[in-house]
């Protein structure tokens, strides 16, 4: 029969002797001093970034589209069919007026 504690004991044995290199190999890697080239020239700042362009770029790829829909029904629930209209002409006029460019909210 087998006896769990020796088994144990083997496989503990086998780990050890297959993680060996693993560990002396970290050792190595952990003492050594890193290693550094020449500097580099120096480097510039980048170009200014429009966030509006940003935007609407995110806005024109529909799955952002289709999540900006979603929070706004999401956020309406609660209010009256009229009340979701004008509230959605809101938002897109405000968004419209961010990015620059016509938005349209599908509250379907």
């Amino acid at each position: 029969m087998l006896d769990p504690v020796e088994f144990g004991k083997s496989v503990a044995i086998i780990v050890r002797e297959a993680n060996a290199p693993l560990l002396k190999r970290i050792e190595q890697l952990e003492a050594r001093q890193p290693e550094r080239g020449e500097p580099g020239p120096p480097g510039k700042d980048a170009e200014p970034i429009d966030a509006k362009e940003v935007v609407r770029e995110l806005l024109a790829g529909p799955e952002v589209k289709t999540l900006v829909d979603l929070h706004v029904a999401e956020a309406m629930q609660t209010t009256t069919g009229e009340q979701k209209a004008e509230y959605a002409k809101r938002i897109a006029a405000r968004v419209s007026a961010i990015i620059g460019t016509p938005v349209e909210i599908n509250l379907h």
